[in-house]
């Protein structure tokens, strides 16, 4: 039997370390995690972790567990900052932030999480296939990402190694979610080798110089939320030139330029980018990390703002759900509106008031009005046929509202007003 017919049928594997007493990542495929989750597979490698497929032998559900690399196991110091991430990532609630669901210590005494498992590619993988994306869907991925942070930030999370490879690319219903993954780069952190990286596996300090910003260069310490920012403007750029606008060749170049250059206006390189695109990437892009957007809820409503009126789509789910309200309300009062109009105050059951009674009310208002004297000689006819003109009732009836017809299309068109402004 298997290895992993064995784990199933006794449930008490464990993980299988190799001579030096750490668990090697193909060794730990077939191993019981915890009594309960049973690994399938290593899907992944991140800055700090492995990423392993396994099933939840209780629940019976797939799901993702994220280990701390082996060669981090005997640092106290990662360690701790492994478990203080995950109790942030635990505490977020963002949807485009992967779900932690459980966190553990193996046997090696390396901590682990338990998170939801995804079905996409990275951003990475979709720009390797497709080059660049349409402006309004990299407006949109970005948007996703600023939503994410903008939750980090104020949990005191700086991410410090955004970039494509660490955007992850799944769908939700019909929609497309962004989820931003492998929290983790801390102050400090020495070397690490990362398999996804484009540069030289020397340049891999830190996070990817491609997407540092140059307060990060200099000194690992200062860098904070806005040196996020900066790395989401080098995403966008990216996503809508083809390329990094500081290379990706040699380290120190590309460090180099990062700290002394200025990038080739995105409008030259892609025609198709307009204006506003443009200054929001060029603000992400300032030197100065003063002169960038504060926080990512600001870059997150310029970026909005300078996409409208240029694309069908603009992202933001909040935005389209806010519009759809709108348009549901819009009709509700343009119903309630008619109603009014044309039949009075509905009654209990829904309907208008009865036609009989208005029309009853109809005459009265004729027998009351004086008749011309032209129509008093002729007594006989006139009140054999004073029954017979009792109809043109609807007529004066219909006369009545009529006078409200101005204000009637006055609100209309305030109506129509009110609904051109939400669009």
């Amino acid at each position: 039997m298997s290895a992993t017919g064995d784990a199933l049928s006794s449930g008490r594997v464990t993980a299988r370390v190799t001579a030096d007493g750490v668990s090697a990542p193909a060794a730990l495929v077939g191993s019981l995690i915890a009594d309960k989750y049973l690994v399938e597979a290593v899907v992944g490698e991140g800055s700090m972790g492995l990423v392993l497929r396994a099933h939840h032998l209780q629940l019976r559900e797939p799901v993702a567990l994220k280990i701390l690399r082996p060669e981090l196991a005997r640092d106290s110091a990662s360690v701790s900052r492994f478990l203080r991430e995950a109790r942030a990532l635990a505490r977020m609630r963002s949807e485009h932030v992967a779900r932690v669901m459980d966190v553990g210590t193996l046997d090696d005494g390396r901590p682990f999480l338990v998170m939801e498992l995804l079905d996409g590619r990275d951003l990475a993988a979709e720009l390797a296939a497709r080059r660049t994306l349409p402006m309004a869907e990299a407006v949109d991925i970005i948007v996703q990402v600023c939503e994410a942070m903008s939750e980090a930030h104020a949990l005191g999370v700086v991410h410090r190694d955004l970039k494509p490879s660490n955007l992850f690319l799944t769908q939700r219903d019909d929609e497309r979610l962004v989820k931003v993954i492998d929290f983790g780069i801390a102050r400090g952190e020495a070397l690490v080798a990362e398999g996804e990286c484009d540069l030289t596996a020397a340049s891999c300090v830190l996070g990817s110089p491609a997407y540092m910003a140059p307060e990060q260069v200099r000194a690992a310490d200062t860098a904070d939320a806005r040196s996020d920012v900066w790395s989401l403007g080098i995403i966008l750029y990216e996503i809508l030139a083809g390329r990094p606008p500081f290379g990706t060749g040699n380290t120190t170049a590309v460090l180099a330029a990062i700290c002394a250059d200025e990038p080739e206006p995105l409008g030259r390189i892609n025609k198709s980018v307009r204006g506003p695109i443009a200054a929001v990437v060029a603000r992400c892009l300032a030197k100065n990390p003063s002169h960038r957007f504060e926080t990512m809820r600001e870059l997150q409503t310029a970026l909005q703002r300078a996409a409208q009126g240029h694309m069908p789509r603009i992202a933001g789910r909040t935005r389209a759900l806010a519009k759809r309200g709108a348009l549901i309300g819009a009709v509700a009062g343009a119903a309630v509106l008619i109603m009014l109009l044309q039949g009075g105050e509905p009654r209990k059951g829904g309907r208008p008031a009865d036609a009989a009674t208005t029309t009853a009310e109809a005459p009265a208002k004729l027998v009351a009005r004086p008749k011309p004297a032209t129509r008093a000689t002729p007594a006989p006819t006139a009140s054999a046929s004073a029954p017979k003109r009792a109809p043109p009732a609807p007529v004066e009836r219909t006369r009545v509202p009529a006078a409200a017809s101005e204000p009637s299309a006055a609100a209309s068109g305030d109506l129509a007003a009110a609904i051109a402004e939400r669009k």
